[in-house]
């Protein structure tokens, strides 16, 4: 059956509807919309009959494509996935003091790169490196937009046409299919593989060293673990060869932590202060982690390394903006704080024990109009939680939730429900989980309220 197009409206005729005007978007793109919209009615199978019906399909299009210019595309989830550090879903979530520093940040000018002391041009690492030299006491640092950029920097700054000697064991991936290997050659650093897979020594390192090494790079590996018949040389042996061979040593933390880890009932990870007193001359670890902070790569060393870096054109296009800067202001500020674990929500979230994810799974279950139950089937039920990001990868923690199962929706259908309430959730053996860890006090009442959905 063939097409006609007469009763599709033009563009100009379209332009005039009432739909069209009351929305705040200029001519051009409007008109841009109604073409995208009209190719698409061109296209369909089942035709539009009759010109009016053409014209409202073409409306609720162009309403739709409109819709999506104009809403935010990064809104407020509920994490209920149990996954603290969610990369999906943003990693960290900021404490009030960093909301509150850059809400001030972006709704004025703001002190970047000026000194109100004299007028005078000012630099915009100083304000954080003097918060970071007081939490930590490294003799400076560096803060550049994320920490594989933090990598790329070093290692062009201290092995460009040069080599730097690596763990065979420790050439790492990270997120989004990006590899140790592949930073290095982009860097023009060559890299240079010692020891095997599950075993390197001391040996390795020291059989290699040559007038072409720049740097000596240990990689903490921290989005996995091998274990079973394994040697690695530690941070410090690799410290005192360096400073024996006069070759500086740089160590890629990866997740940054300021607090020992059995604070949180985890282990198996070394903290700032920890790989500072080695005497290290170069850590880098991410701000968006087990910091709390913004997406960020944060540089700690020796003085001299970090003005040279600082020199480095590479800096230019890895320099953090006014809100990134921001953002981790506030947190440093906050990890000085006596109330620390509850200012900062992703130390909130991993000091938080089961009781009271509990409490808060009651407190959800209390909320729900009891006619929701009549189309789902609501559990408590005990969970795992875990950090998520890389962090801590083979340690889970104990949570709690509840399961959700109807006879009236499949898993997946009530998954989309929850999505379309931007709720994120998992599926687990037909069943749809809540976890509770990630969700929270006020959340509560939200994803009660939302659950409304499924009665409506």
């Amino acid at each position: 059956m063939s097409k006609d197009f007469s009763k599709i409206p033009s563009v100009s005729v379209l332009l005039e509807e009432s739909k069209a005007k009351e929305l705040e978007l200029t001519h051009k793109i409007k008109t841009k919309l109604f073409r995208e919209a009209i190719e698409e009615i061109r296209k369909l199978k089942n035709f539009p009959e009759t010109k009016e019906e053409a014209k409202n399909l073409i409306l609720e299009s162009f309403r739709q494509k409109a819709e999506i210019l104009l809403t935010n595309p990064y809104k407020k989830m509920i994490n209920a996935t149990g996954i603290i550090l969610h990369t999906g879903l943003g990693r960290a979530v900021f404490g009030e003091t960093s909301k509150k520093f850059l809400n001030e940040t972006t709704e004025n000018y703001a002190c970047v790169e000026f000194d109100p002391a004299n007028g005078n041009r000012g630099d915009r690492q100083q304000p954080i490196q003097t918060l970071l030299k007081t939490l930590t006491n490294c003799e400076a640092s560096l803060v550049v937009n994320n920490n594989a950029a933090a990598v790329m920097l070093v290692l062009n700054t201290f092995a460009k046409n040069k080599e730097a000697i690596v763990s065979r064991g420790e050439l790492v991936e990270i997120g989004g299919s990006f590899r140790m290997p592949e930073i290095m050659e982009l860097s023009n650093a060559k890299m240079v593989e010692v020891g095997s897979t599950n075993k390197t020594h001391l040996k390795d390192y020291e059989k290699v060293i040559s007038k072409k090494t720049g740097l000596l790079v240990k990689v903490h590996t921290s989005n996995f673990r091998v274990l079973g018949f394994t040697k690695e040389v530690s941070l410090t042996e690799l410290v005192s060869l360096g400073k024996s061979k006069k070759i500086p040593v740089y160590y890629d933390l990866g997740s940054g932590m300021i607090f020992p880890p059995e604070n949180f009932g985890l282990g198996d990870e070394p903290t700032i202060d920890e790989i500072l007193e080695t005497k290290t001359d170069l850590v880098s670890f991410s701000g968006d982690k087990i910091l709390g902070s913004s997406q960020c790569g944060i540089i700690l060393g020796k003085k001299e390394l970090i003005e040279k870096m600082s020199k480095n054109p590479l800096l230019r296009a890895f320099r953090p903006d006014k809100m990134t800067l921001s953002v981790l202001a506030g947190t440093l500020s906050d990890l000085m704080s006596e109330n620390v674990f509850s200012k900062i929500p992703t130390l909130k979230m991993l000091s938080e024990d089961f009781e009271q994810t509990k409490q808060k799974t009651e407190k959800f279950l209390s909320l729900l109009d009891k006619k929701i139950f009549t189309k789902l089937e609501i559990c408590k039920v005990e969970l795992e939680a875990e950090i998520g990001s890389g962090a801590f990868p083979i340690q889970k923690i104990k949570s709690f939730g509840v399961s959700l199962q109807s006879n009236f929706f499949t898993d997946e259908e009530i998954s989309k429900v929850l999505l379309k309430n931007f709720i994120a959730s998992y599926k687990n053996n037909g069943k749809v989980i809540l976890n509770f860890k990630t969700v929270s006090e006020e959340e509560t009442k939200i994803l009660a309220v939302r659950l409304r959905n499924f009665v409506v």
